[in-house]
């Protein structure tokens, strides 16, 4: 795009009425192998709706003309000289090759367009009548003609109607022109296609805040705070793998069933690492050494019972470890903490790691670390988009709002349907559309519910269209994957369906949400009524 053609696009822009329609630098390919040139260009293309087109050539500079070789020159206000193609040749071609273009073209083949060319020379002024034979002056505009725009481009549009004027074109003709010459269009990349991106981008963010290892390799004990997608898990399994892959016999534990089988699951090929959820080793501790615990599975024997059970078994048991990793330190009672570490072996210079995040808080627990220091801070989000951060952070309480380097991502879904009534209609839209159109694996999604699988609209084996529901995390991705929102803690998937949210107490209502929003690492869904939606999705938070 020259120099000369940008001033003249300003010119058209700034003189001429709403009626003149200009295309500035169109280009063309026709589909018909007949046509001799099979690509098409203009500079300009004018079109009213009284006077049919014009297509118009330009070329800055002074222009020279060699009738002896047919040679056109263009030389600029400095004096460099630059050889130029026939301009009149050039708008002639171009005529054509549009008006083939418009029969082509199912937008335009229906209209009557008369068609016209020129050549604009906007930094001269042509003062002879003809430049050549087949260059009238008629269709020359120079900068004289370009003092008055529009009353030039006018004459010009005459001079092609030879004295009669043309049948006007209408609003129609000229919208299908404009959908030929000027279509705008988006192509978007499939979920599919940003999963991909962003989970390698996710992985790169995550593993950099591995180099925090690398400056408490030294610290035998250490508490680390971080807000949820900080890595806080993934921190815990690196240094577990660390520290027995250096022959430290390691315990990782958490509180989370799920969570431990996902990690035992991802571990599995370091044996000298034991990965258990606090209450299975217990229950396994104490089958051991024969204790029993009272409560028949009561919460107090969850709670008060087998931590219990724990301590008298690590009496009996003389298995030890070097290292004792903990995640999810949040959920732990301080009561839990005494029969953990009485597993180390070096009660004084044992390793001992606590991940937690206070603004997970589910379980109500009072807050007592076996750690000295003052804990680690983790201030950046490293799993999901920065549109989920947003959202996340609307019930982030816990301090100062943490900062997200994941990629920018996509705004989350909102899908208004009745509780109950209409949510696998819309649940059914959803995995519908995100396996087809979005072309995303069902392994790659959840749908998460503040309901238990007993109490849930989502029971294990229902089948909503041609999906069947499982509550089964071992689902190998044939079936749709269904959790709790507490079950579903410590855990995450690329797209997270959010469901049953008017089932939710207010009281559990934010810390509910703050875990489930922050389970999706690249897209939300969330379904409900516009009240409960409004709760989950603040208005601005994804913005």
């Amino acid at each position: 795009m020259s120099p000369a053609e940008r001033r003249l696009f300003n010119l058209f822009r700034d003189s001429l009425n709403n009626d003149f329609i200009v295309f500035w630098h169109v280009a063309w390919l026709h589909r018909a192998s007949a046509v001799h040139d099979r690509e098409g260009e203009a500079d300009f293309i004018i079109a009213h709706p009284e006077h049919g087109i014009l297509v118009l050539e330009v070329k800055g500079g002074e222009i020279c003309y060699d009738a002896t070789d047919g040679r056109w020159v263009s030389t600029t206000n400095s004096g460099q000289k630059h050889a130029i193609h026939d301009p009149f040749e050039q708008a002639r071609r171009a005529q054509h090759s549009l008006l083939t273009k418009i029969r082509e073209s199912d937008a335009t083949r229906r209209f009557r367009y008369r068609l016209g060319y020129g050549v604009c020379f906007p930094d001269v002024e042509v003062d002879v009548e003809a430049l050549r034979l087949d260059a009238p002056r008629a269709i020359v505009l120079d900068a004289q003609a370009l003092r008055e725009p529009e009353r030039s481009l006018l004459t010009l549009f005459h001079f092609w109607s030879e004295g009669h004027p043309p049948d006007p074109l209408g609003s129609m003709a000229i919208d299908g022109l404009s959908s030929l010459l000027a279509r705008s269009w988006r192509v978007t990349m499939p979920l599919h296609a940003a999963l991909a991106q962003g989970e390698e981008q996710i992985r790169e963010l995550t593993e950099r805040q591995f180099a925090l290892l690398d400056f408490m390799s030294r610290q035998r004990r250490a508490a680390i705070c971080g807000c949820a997608g900080s890595g806080k898990t993934f921190l815990a399994m690196e240094k577990a793998q660390r520290l027995a892959r250096e022959g430290f016999r390691v315990l990782l534990t958490c509180y989370n069933r799920n969570l431990a089988d996902w990690m035992r699951a991802s571990l599995r090929h370091i044996p000298a690492l034991t990965i258990s959820n606090y209450h299975r080793l217990a229950l396994d501790w104490a089958h051991r050494a024969g204790v029993s615990a009272s409560g028949s599975r009561s919460l107090r024997y969850y709670s008060e019972s087998l931590p219990a059970a724990l301590a008298q078994a690590v009496a009996r048991l003389p298995d030890r470890f070097d290292a004792i990793i903990a995640d999810e330190g949040q959920d732990f009672d301080a009561a839990w903490w005494a029969p953990l570490e009485s597993l180390l072996s070096d009660s004084e210079r044992g390793i001992f790691y606590i991940f937690y995040d206070d603004n997970q808080r589910i379980y109500e627990r009072r807050e007592h670390y076996p750690v000295p220091a003052a804990p680690y801070v983790l201030t950046q989000n490293c799993r999901n988009t920065q549109a989920i951060h947003r959202t996340v952070m609307s019930f982030y309480r816990a301090g100062a709002t943490p900062s997200c380097l994941g990629p920018a991502g996509r705004m989350p879904e909102i899908v208004p349907c009745r509780a109950g009534s209409e949510e696998p209609a819309a649940l059914l839209h959803v995995l519908r559309h995100l396996t087809g159109q979005e072309k995303v694996s069902l392994e790659s999604v959840i749908v998460l519910t503040p309901c238990s699988p007993q109490r849930s609209h989502w029971q294990d084996g229902l089948r909503i269209g041609e999906f069947e529901l499982t509550w089964d995390l071992q689902e190998p991705g044939h079936r749709v994957l269904c959790c709790s929102i507490p079950a579903f803690k410590g855990l995450e998937r690329p797209v997270v369906v959010l469901t049953e949210l008017a089932r939710m107490t207010k009281g559990e209502r934010d810390m509910l949400l703050y875990v489930a929003l922050s389970r999706a690492r690249h897209h939300l869904v969330v379904l409900g009524n516009t009240t409960d939606i409004r709760a989950a999705i603040p208005e601005g938070a994804g913005h």
